[in-house]
């Protein structure tokens, strides 16, 4: 700005503007690099060389390129009048406006050879009002619009498209010389966007199955013994006699009670509504530690005395946060890295008195993986009212079901809260990108700044996020939630299919072109950026898994296109003989643990048929394939072939391996480990859903009322 205290400048930013735009008032302006080093140098301004003024309201700025500073490489700068400017000889070499300036002020790059000039040229002047444009959402039915208010300036607003918009954007799309990652950017016309979707059902998949089914019947009493056996998910796992909530995080307890959920679903599409009570029931103990409402802020933890863990407390417990407003846990834990390790230059001193571990629990308390995490606790919580509402037995008070019903609508405030002017407790949309249509995963400090990368790391769960949400609003009876959670499940799906279901059949555009020759799935979307990297390792299994568990009625909405199935299956099949199976410890083969850890010997087996990545003796591991993820290529090829899919988890010996399935199903102590997370019951009973007749309430009653939600 200039000297005077009337200065100001507004940057206007809307993902899509062919411009960076700013409003300026009594500015001070200039264009070029600052004092950086190898920075390419202006080679002329309007066709003048440095050293010289120039008088205009259009720029054609050309910049060296590359090592050798050869030119052909253009930006454009537009003012909303025309000014004087001396181009700079000199360092920093710049283009400076003669004077302060008031006015719009638009800069782009002209591309390769300057292909974007005609285009940038015929829609300067026009702009998105930054903050003041805004999204909302028509709802009919099964059909919902997203709509795109711009607030444009101008009267000729130009945007670029993404690869997906142009499935669902009701407008022509023009071709534009602007890519980027995910492909080819379209350009369309227009101060407003409405953007179509298909809503996926708000169903749990407890329908009646349209026949008998022995298997799945069989499976489901083998299911019930295990987790009945297993009581909570975590107890004593660390042979400490403690509770699964002293023992593991809020992502995996959630996670893994969602499983119990998923078997009580199958028993009810069964008929088997006593067993599914059951189950529920199972549930609904589990899940008080869930709803524990917490007395005291988070306090540090207590120092550890003679090297010991004492700081022992509940893992789940939430708390609300004023700051960020949302709901917050792992404040404070005895799994903090270094928790009281030696300190440099003092053995006996803490380096980590408090426990303070702001990326425990995978960044929960910096606002990292709460869409993962919380769709778990939401599908189960409503799991347990809907059963109630049907006149189930489920064990809960109505008091207890109140409080479930607020807390429910905490989790889903905290990742979906359509609009934090009317409801200020908590942030709008979290990590949501509508413009992307998926969500990002992130997290920010206390003071704002980014504390994790910008990333997309398990569309599975993002995807179980808003359909958890769906759920809720379809239990509670509340069409707005139910139909906000189905249009942001909507975008999410065909996000996923678009930028992270890959095919040598269909193959993309460049850049994803060249990863179509390693890829079927790409789990890993990074801002302008992407991998083939997951959390769990390199391989293939974890690539496609990451991008589809967990399987729910929502998955229907994912794998659509049949073709890519078999194509992600068959790669996924070569990937898995290509790089063979990970070492790990069969007991009735084995008479040495390949991969035992650190803290045991060799002959130990407690780890017995489980994968162990990070142990000694196995450091390949992590690129080899996980015998309990085999279930997910079967469940992708069962969108593709069925019956060969469920041919493939056919046993015959809970405690046996197969050919297909290289872990039994049970270890000897009954624990489940040949499937990742999901249960046996839950896989047979997602492909009989889909190949028998069901009697489908939600299908069938698509509510056509008309409604707008306006969302700042």
């Amino acid at each position: 700005p200039s000297s005077s205290s009337s200065s100001s400048a507004s940057l206007l930013v809307n993902k899509g503007a062919l411009f960076v735009t700013a409003e300026c008032t009594n500015t001070m302006l200039a264009f070029g690099p600052a004092q950086i080093p190898g920075v390419p140098p202006v080679v002329s301004v309007n066709g003048k060389p440095p050293g010289t003024k120039v008088k205009a309201d259009h720029f054609k700025v050309e910049v060296a390129v590359g090592p050798t500073h050869p030119s052909g490489q253009y930006w454009h700068v537009f003012l909303e009048k025309e000014v004087e400017a001396e181009i700079v000889a000199g360092n920093p070499q710049q283009l400076r406006v003669v004077g302060a300036y008031s006015g719009y002020v638009q800069v782009a790059a002209g591309e390769d050879n300057d292909a974007a000039a005609e285009l940038l040229a015929a829609h300067a002047g026009s702009y998105a009002g930054g903050s003041a444009a805004s999204v909302s959402f028509d709802i009919e039915g099964d059909s919902g619009s997203v709509i795109f208010d711009w607030a444009a300036k101008g009267d000729r607003l130009g945007m670029l498209t993404l690869a997906h918009h142009a499935h669902v954007l009701d407008a022509s799309v023009a071709t534009s010389p602007y890519w980027c990652i995910k492909g080819d950017m379209g350009l369309v016309e227009g101060a407003q966007w409405r953007l179509k979707y298909d809503l996926p059902a708000a169903t749990f998949g407890d329908e009646p199955l349209g026949g008998a089914d022995a298997e799945l019947e069989k499976q489901l009493t083998i299911d019930v013994d295990v987790i009945n056996a297993r009581t909570c998910p975590g107890y004593n796992v660390t042979g400490n006699g403690l509770a699964g909530n002293w023992n593991m995080e809020l992502y995996a307890y959630a996670r893994d009670l969602t499983s119990y959920v998923d078997v009580a679903i199958a028993a009810a599409a069964l008929g088997k509504q006593q067993i599914a009570d059951s189950v529920t029931q199972l549930v609904a103990k589990c899940a008080q530690p869930l709803l524990a409402k917490q007395a005291t802020a988070p306090q540090p933890c207590e120092k550890p005395v003679n090297n010991s863990l004492t700081c022992a407390r509940d893992v789940v417990g939430v708390y609300y946060d004023h700051k960020w407003g949302g709901v917050v846990t792992g404040w404070y834990s005895r799994f903090a890295e270094h928790y009281c390790e030696p300190a440099p230059g003092c053995p006996t001193c803490c380096d980590n008195p408090t426990g303070w571990n702001p990326l425990g629990q995978y960044g929960n308390a910096v606002y990292s993986s709460h869409l993962y995490q919380y769709g778990y606790v939401l599908k189960v919580l409503a799991w347990l009212l809907h059963r109630a509402k049907q006149q189930h037995t489920t064990g809960l008070s109505p008091q207890m079901l109140d409080d479930i019903k607020k807390l429910a609508l905490l989790y889903a405030r905290d990742i979906a809260n359509p609009d934090d002017t009317a409801d200020p407790y908590f942030t709008a949309h979290r990590g949501k990108d509508f413009y992307d249509g998926h969500a990002w995963n992130e997290g920010y400090s206390y003071s704002g700044r980014i504390q994790s990368w910008l990333n997309e790391q398990s569309a599975g769960e993002s995807i179980n996020a808003y359909y958890a949400v769906s759920l809720l609003g379809h239990v509670l009876g509340d069409a707005n939630v139910r139909d906000y959670g189905r249009v942001l499940l909507a975008m999410e799906v065909l996000s996923a299919r678009q930028y992270q279901q890959l095919s040598k059949q269909q193959r993309p555009k460049q850049p994803y072109e060249k990863m179509v020759d390693e890829l079927r799935c790409l789990p890993l979307l990074i801002g302008n950026g992407a991998t083939g990297a997951t959390f769990q390792g390199p391989n293939a299994l974890f690539q496609c898994g990451i991008t589809v568990l967990p399987l729910s009625p929502a998955t229907d909405s994912l794998i659509t296109d049949k073709q890519w199935a078999q194509e992600a299956f068959d790669w996924m099949a070569f990937k898995v003989k290509q790089n063979g199976v990970c070492k790990y410890p069969n007991p009735l083969v084995d008479k040495v643990n390949p991969c035992p850890g650190p803290e045991h010997g060799a002959d130990w087996f407690g780890n017995e048929f489980r994968c162990c990545p990070l142990n000694e003796g196995a450091p390949a591991n992590l690129w080899k394939a996980f015998p309990d993820w085999f279930v997910y290529q079967y469940m992708i090829l069962s969108y593709a072939d069925p019956t060969t899919a469920r041919a493939k988890l056919a046993i015959q010996d809970a405690h046996k391996p197969t050919t297909d399935m290289p872990f039994p199903y049970l270890n000897t102590a009954n624990e489940i480990v040949g499937y990742h997370v999901i249960t046996r019951t839950a896989a047979l009973h997602h492909i009989a859903r889909r190949t028998t007749t069901t009697t489908t309430a939600a299908a069938a009653a698509a509510e056509a009322s008309r409604r707008r939600i306006d969302v700042v």
